[in-house]
């Protein structure tokens, strides 16, 4: 029997931009994400790459703040959405429908998606994914549930995407910082904030966190 599920995750209406469209806010949460992290991979791996052979090459002191900012920002970014999501106790079932399709029964199981699952795709909202299709209607074709499975799976690794890069580069600036007796500063400044922002999305993740 096929298990329907979703990740139950808290609106905040936000009274400030009720004017612009959910699409258009979407597209650019997106876009200033993925530019964040973008920007945070170049900024900080060169910075890593120069450290590493150079040993201790002259930043200049905007490039350290800016890298700053944003490893605080993408670290940020994942810690709310791994706490915006929280996993339900139970999920209603879906079989398959006797004239085609899909629906959904009257029974739920005990064994809600996993926590992975759940807290990667509070992320993905984060990020600006949130495919119509993630909160299906009660009954759905065969290729209605086959489409949503696939944009639910797409948001996922997306989210996991977004995630190990931000702790890859993180982990290195933190070896390296650990590793040599004396690195720039903004090696030093960007992995101690990684140290606080992975910790915050640890807590988030297990949900230790009050806002989780």
């Amino acid at each position: 029997m096929a298990m329907r599920y979703r990740a139950e995750v808290p609106l905040v209406k936000d009274a400030t931009a009720v004017s612009v469209p959910e699409r258009i806010r979407q597209v650019l949460a997106f876009a200033l994400t993925v530019i964040a992290l973008i920007l945070y991979v170049a900024v900080l791996g060169d910075a890593l790459v120069r450290t590493y052979f150079q040993g201790m090459p002259e930043l200049p002191i905007a490039t350290t703040r800016f890298a700053s900012l944003l490893s605080g920002l993408v670290g940020a970014v994942v810690t709310a959405g791994f706490a915006r999501a929280t996993r339900p106790v139970s999920v209603p079932l879906s079989a398959p429908h006797p004239l085609g399709g899909w629906a959904r029964t009257g029974w739920s199981t005990l064994r809600p998606p996993s926590r992975t699952r759940i807290k990667l795709l509070g992320l993905s909202e984060m990020l600006g994914l949130h495919p119509a299709d993630l909160d299906p209607d009660e009954t759905s074709s065969d290729e209605e549930e086959a489409e949503r499975r696939h944009s639910l799976d797409a948001a996922t690794y997306l989210a996991l995407a977004y995630f190990l890069v931000y702790f890859l580069v993180g982990l290195g600036a933190f070896l390296l910082a650990f590793s040599r007796p004396e690195v720039p500063d903004l090696v030093m400044n960007t992995s101690w904030i990684w140290v606080g922002t992975i910790v915050s999305s640890g807590y988030a993740f297990l949900g230790l966190s009050p806002d989780a």
